[in-house]
């Protein structure tokens, strides 16, 4: 046998694919592949919503957090009890002298500063929420009983009717010996002598009763960091109270300031000393492209401070306007929770909310008298980017559509494509599609210690 192998002899068997199996397990593969791609896909989707979503709570529990915080301070340091309030559609519900005041449903083209188009514009529809008191500083006490801790400079012998200013006294104890905090007040001497005066609001209360008070104007030039009758040392306040001065006269607006006099006629006493503060927060209109209103709508629910009472941004700092708190809320909204029937409850009735005990939580709503008892603050936000799939059939139910028709007393349009909330074009893709954004509504009740009955 011839050990060396014949040519012509067939081969023998060798290992390998052959076409069809090269072309099957690529087909396998590919399908493979594009399995786990589309599940890639679907997972970054899902995280990209989730975390939009998480985004949205997340900016609406941080402006809740912030108007509850000072919600439930307001009227701090004095300001009055509000028995009364006019009809949910008025401009102002409650008195412009109480710790709480709102415009509600603000009208398109309505600017922080009636008049003044320098201000940011609040985004039509929704409320803007004023709250007044004594939110970050301690209510001073002073010695009411030294007649030295409390005078009245003006003419002749100065009386509550002819003073047009005075000075307080406050030392670094209270006449209790509890130590307190006088770093704000030296602080704004120290800025008056610096060439920035801060036109501060004081709030001056009675030891007879929290009900006889007055509201003047610090005038911390004259002012200083050293209190002749305080034996462990605190400062003397120098106050204005001429009824013609024009801040005075703003100042006064705040509480029922007598019509000849300078001062409530009650106050030859003084127990206690607040720096009373003003915040409004409100939801300002930007867009995508500044100044462009056809751009898409960039909504931010933003807090305003101003000297109180008045339409001066404090410190004379317009960046005092702007201080931005929370992106995409598109809707904040207030209602006044008022106990009409003195049962100590606060009565919804949402299938006749005109009638009930809670005042503009309805577009027909009635002037409601009692104890204001709680306010309502409700946010609607959305997402910061649209999600084509999250809009079903135009056919399909109100619910399917994810519509909203309202939020307390604004009501939505489910018509109007160009509607911040619900509008929707799906043929040609206009107006502002609101709906292809996901929305969350977030209510919290205040209940109002400082102004409650």
């Amino acid at each position: 046998m011839n050990p060396h192998r014949d040519p012509a002899a067939p081969a023998s068997a060798q290992d390998g694919f052959t076409l069809v199996e090269l072309l099957v397990a690529l087909a396998v593969t590919v399908i493979v592949v594009l399995g786990i791609l589309m599940l890639f896909d679907f997972n970054n989707k899902l995280t990209r919503v989730q975390t939009n979503v998480a985004d949205m709570q997340q900016s609406e529990r941080i402006a809740q957090y912030d108007m509850v915080r000072m919600a439930r301070m307001a009227g701090r340091g004095g300001l009055p009890v509000s028995a009364a309030a006019p009809p949910g559609n008025s401009a102002a519900l409650l008195p412009a002298g109480s710790g709480v005041r709102v415009l509600n449903n603000a009208p398109a083209n309505t600017f922080l500063v009636a008049g003044d188009n320098t201000t940011p514009k609040v985004l039509a529809g929704t409320d803007v929420l004023t709250l007044r008191g004594a939110f970050s500083t301690p209510i001073y006490q002073l010695a009411f009983t030294n007649p030295a801790a409390f005078t009245m400079t003006g003419p002749g012998t100065p009386t509550t009717t002819t003073a047009t200013g005075g000075r307080l006294q406050l030392c670094n104890l209270t006449p209790t010996g509890t130590a307190q905090d006088l770093t704000t007040l030296t602080a704004l001497i120290d800025l008056a002598a610096a060439g920035k005066v801060r036109k501060e609001a004081l709030i001056l209360v009675s030891p007879v009763d929290d009900g006889i008070y007055s509201i003047v104007s610090l005038d911390p030039t004259t002012s200083t960091k050293v209190a002749a009758t305080c034996a462990t040392g605190g400062v003397t306040l120098a106050f204005n109270s001429d009824r013609t001065d024009p801040q005075v006269i703003l100042y006064r607006a705040l509480y029922p300031a007598p019509a000849t006099g300078n001062l409530n006629s009650g106050l030859t006493s003084i127990a206690y000393v607040g720096l009373l503060e003003e915040y409004r927060y409100y939801v300002r209109e930007d867009h995508a492209i500044s100044g462009n209103a056809a751009s898409d709508l960039t909504p931010v629910l933003s807090r305003a401070r101003f000297y109180p009472g008045t339409d001066q941004a404090y410190a004379a700092d317009n960046t005092n306007l702007k201080q931005d708190i929370a992106d995409g809320i598109l809707d904040l909204q207030i209602a006044f929770g008022i106990d009409a029937d003195g049962d100590g409850q606060l009565l919804e009735d949402l299938a006749n909310a005109k009638n009930d005990e809670w005042l503009g939580n309805d577009i027909a709503d009635t002037p409601i008298t009692g104890d204001l008892k709680a306010i309502r603050i409700s946010t609607l936000a959305r997402t910061n980017r649209r999600d084509p799939a999250y809009v079903p059939a135009v056919s399909g139910t109100a619910a399917e559509k994810h519509l909203i028709s309202n939020v307390e007393d604004h009501v939505y349009s489910t018509t109007d494509i160009n509607d911040p909330v619900n509008g929707y074009d799906a043929a040609n893709f206009q107006g502002s599609m609101g709906r292809l954004y996901r929305r969350r509504v977030l209510q919290t009740v205040v209940n109002i210690r400082n102004l409650s009955q």
